[in-house]
């Protein structure tokens, strides 16, 4: 049976990093959410609408930011596959053929 891993107390941040940890991770979360927020459903469907925007050109711009996404999820797939982010682009031309 493994023993169980007891932190140390050296091995714990200060509590001025953990501070400072905190802060920033609570600012990119509230930053996150209200980008999410302004990029995605009702607020950017009501904004297209009241701009008169078509219900291809919202649907459109509702489908990008999911596409970018999943854009980066390929990207990150074809850096570990020729290992540089130069050739990364060319696998899928390289793929095609």
């Amino acid at each position: 049976m493994p023993h169980a891993v007891h932190s140390q107390p050296h091995d714990r941040l200060p509590s001025i990093q953990l501070r400072q940890v905190t802060r920033a991770v609570v600012w990119n979360q509230m930053l996150w959410t209200a980008g999410y927020s302004l990029t995605t459903g009702g607020f950017l469907s009501y904004f297209g609408y009241e701009l008169g925007a078509s219900e291809i050109v919202i649907a459109l711009l509702l489908v990008i930011p999911e596409t970018a996404g999943i854009f980066g999820l390929l990207a990150r797939w074809t850096i570990h596959l020729t290992g540089n982010r130069k050739g990364s682009g060319s696998v899928f031309y390289w793929r095609r053929g």
